[in-house]
């Protein structure tokens, strides 16, 4: 009588539960480099909003607050605005022709926010301008 495979079972559940796990720099950074980017990144980002450094995208725009709520997708801005649950804010917009998120992506992102939204230090692919560090607030010698 041939033995049971029952150790397969045991030995790929690890990797296949790792695979599931949201990754930033994997599956979301490059949503947000096609969808988002055109609009909120850079030193001009369209509503103060930018998603290209950690400390901006949490911090929120100039309107809504925090875009990105860890572990609440539904009370995250930047998903409900690319959900179109708001139709007026939907995002990105269709003027822009940028396309929406297809729902593989927006599953992504929504279980990226509800994970945690976790987003390592050192990624970020741009950095924010200290402009307090200007000559001019700089004291004479």
């Amino acid at each position: 009588m041939p033995a049971r495979p029952t150790f397969v079972a045991i030995v790929l559940f690890p990797f296949a539960a790792m695979a599931a796990d949201p990754d930033f720099v994997r599956d979301v950074r490059p949503l947000f480099e096609k969808h988002c980017y055109a609009c909120h990144s850079g030193e001009s980002p369209k509503s103060g909003l930018r998603l290209d450094v950690k400390a901006a995208a949490f911090g929120g725009g100039d309107a809504w607050g925090a875009a990105i709520v860890p572990g609440s997708s539904d009370e995250s801005p930047l998903v409900r605005f690319a959900r179109g649950d708001e139709p007026r804010m939907r995002m990105p917009p269709p003027e822009s022709d940028v396309p929406p998120l297809a729902q593989a992506d927006l599953e992504r992102l929504v279980a990226w926010v509800d994970a945690g939204a976790i987003w390592p230090d050192g990624v970020d692919l741009a950095s924010l301008v200290d402009r307090s560090d200007h000559w001019a607030f700089r004291p004479v010698l």
